[in-house]
């Protein structure tokens, strides 16, 4: 069939001489640039380099708010109660009471102790209070943002218990001296400052609410079953990260004001001390790993801290009636049961939810090297914990 005359086809010499050269596209600036080196695979940047993005550079006014708000309380509540201590060790061996030589002894070393404790607990809430807001910033999760105001909460009431333990059993019935005024006077300042302090971060919380509910929500996505499975998995988390304060915290107390260096239960009650870190690392890893038997053990091992604290809440009760610190120690043994009780249905719940995807999603975790990065697969798969 015969072409026609506004048709035109080239002779393959011709295709050939139309090509179009490297340097006619550069000069003409169209943007395919030629590279004819492989495409270097890109590496998952570093814990130290996620660290300092997320926590500072790229963090949202509010953000940084939370953790200079953070440091400063921490540091003058610590700094406060340092004063409480020092004020009250130095002046306790002035205090006349009338009480035989051995029972005085007693009786003062018990004070000692109750006092030490009491800074001993808050240097290691106010450190666990900076990491757990360096936390916050770094995995952007709201479980943590509302775990974190609860442990605000708990350390503002426990400073009114040790108000009340220091103005009705440490400095009761004794002779008045300006010194005793000022612990009180120093105590309630510790009270002001947790109050003001879980306050201005309940404001921050707020302000973050928004930003970090939406970055959760578009890591795990809008099915129902990785939804539920994400959300008793996170809450199992943060209870395990409020264990990792409260269960040292009150065994730590318990050894040092009710028990002897020389009483076997003295040593019972460190070895229980080294295991409930152990335990709830076990818990957290068996959740990520799905393991079913591992979470059995911890399961068991959760049941068997639950009959210990019962049974040192009933020896509060029955044996060591006038101890010093005893509403502090009462009030963590409490706590301590009501968060296992709750452990124990968030760990049956977790176990539940087996083979939703938990597995996959914080697969990082755990992994002590560096992984080359996929950029084949999306954004929602290539996080690490909440």
């Amino acid at each position: 069939m015969p072409q026609s005359s506004s048709e035109y086809y080239p002779s393959p010499e011709e295709e050939l001489d139309t090509d179009i050269s490297d340097l006619e596209i550069e000069e003409a600036g169209v943007a395919f640039p030629y590279n004819d080196k492989p495409i270097p695979k890109q590496e998952e940047k570093s814990f130290k380099e996620k660290f300092s993005e997320n926590i500072w550079y790229k963090a949202r006014i509010g953000g940084k708010c939370l953790l200079v708000s953070s440091c400063l309380f921490a540091v003058m509540v610590l700094a406060f109660e340092c004063i409480l201590f020092a004020l009250f060790a130095r002046n306790l061996d002035t205090m006349r009471v009338n009480k035989p030589e051995a029972t005085n002894a007693i009786w003062r070393s018990g004070k000692r102790n109750a006092v030490a404790t009491y800074l001993a607990l808050y240097i290691y809430a106010e450190i666990y209070q900076v990491l757990y807001s360096l936390l916050i910033l770094y995995t952007k999760s709201v479980y943590h943002l509302v775990t974190y105001n609860i442990f605000l909460g708990a350390m503002a009431v426990y400073s009114g218990i040790q108000y009340y333990e220091l103005k009705n059993t440490l400095l009761f019935d004794l002779t008045y001296d300006s010194w005793q005024t000022a612990c009180t006077a120093f105590s309630v300042v510790v009270i002001c400052l947790s109050c003001l302090a879980c306050l201005i971060q309940l404001l921050n919380a707020r302000y973050l609410w928004k930003i970090f509910i939406k970055s959760t929500g578009e890591k795990v996505g809008n099915k129902s079953s990785m939804v539920h499975a994400n959300t008793a998995f996170n809450l199992n988390r943060n209870a395990i990260i409020l264990g990792v304060f409260f269960f040292p915290a009150f065994t730590l107390q318990f050894a040092v004001i009710v028990l002897q260096r020389n009483d076997p239960e003295f040593i019972i009650t460190i070895v229980i001390l080294a295991l409930s870190y152990f335990v709830l690392l076990l818990s957290d890893y068996c959740a990520v790993r799905e393991k079913p038997a591992g979470l059995l053990l911890v399961f068991l091992a959760y049941l068997c801290g639950l009959a210990y604290l019962s049974f040192k809440l009933y020896r509060l009760f029955t044996r060591y009636v006038s101890i010093p610190g005893k509403r502090s120690l009462i009030a963590f043994d409490i706590f301590c049961m009501v968060l296992l009780l709750w452990l124990l249905v968030l760990l049956a719940a977790v176990w539940y939810y087996f083979g939703n995807g938990i597995k996959e999603i914080y697969s990082s975790n755990y992994r002590l090297t560096r992984k080359e990065a996929d950029t084949s697969k999306t954004s929602t798969t290539s996080f690490s914990d909440l």
